[in-house]
């Protein structure tokens, strides 16, 4: 059963709100504004989501209620997987099943030239319901 790999929400979107709106006004930067470094990183990380989706499964026959787990991974510009960790706190099988989907989705290409940097590390929240793909997001 595929995981959906979906981007971690705003630990309190409320506060961040509140906070925008007491702040003085200041210019969004437009999407046309992105230095080709900014859009090659925003690529990249789109693409790595789209593998861990694809590859990171629940094992079959484990009963498990669904959960979230966080998994922080760092990527050298060679495109091999530095470091990964992930936590739950609610199944180790699921953690084991984030895991073996990083394994399963690396090496990673590596990254394009517009980005200069040695690693770039990502986070990412792999949701998981029962009957339903996991989610992997950004």
């Amino acid at each position: 059963m595929p995981v959906r790999v979906v981007s971690a929400p705003l630990a309190n979107a409320a506060e961040s709100v509140r906070q925008d709106e007491a702040a003085p006004a200041k210019a969004e930067p437009s999407p046309s504004l992105l230095t080709p470094a900014d859009f090659a990183r925003f690529r990249y990380k789109q693409m790595v989501r789209a593998r861990l989706q694809r590859a990171i499964l629940y094992p079959r026959g484990h009963a498990f209620e669904g959960g979230r787990a966080r998994l922080r991974l760092t990527i050298t510009r060679e495109g091999q997987v530095a470091s990964a960790s992930c936590t739950s706190g609610e199944s180790p099988v699921f953690e084991e099943s984030v895991m073996a989907g990083v394994t399963a989705a690396g090496p990673f290409p590596a990254f394009p030239a517009e980005l200069s940097v040695s690693q770039e590390t990502y986070e990412f929240l792999v949701a998981y319901t029962p009957g339903a793909a996991a989610s992997v997001s950004p």
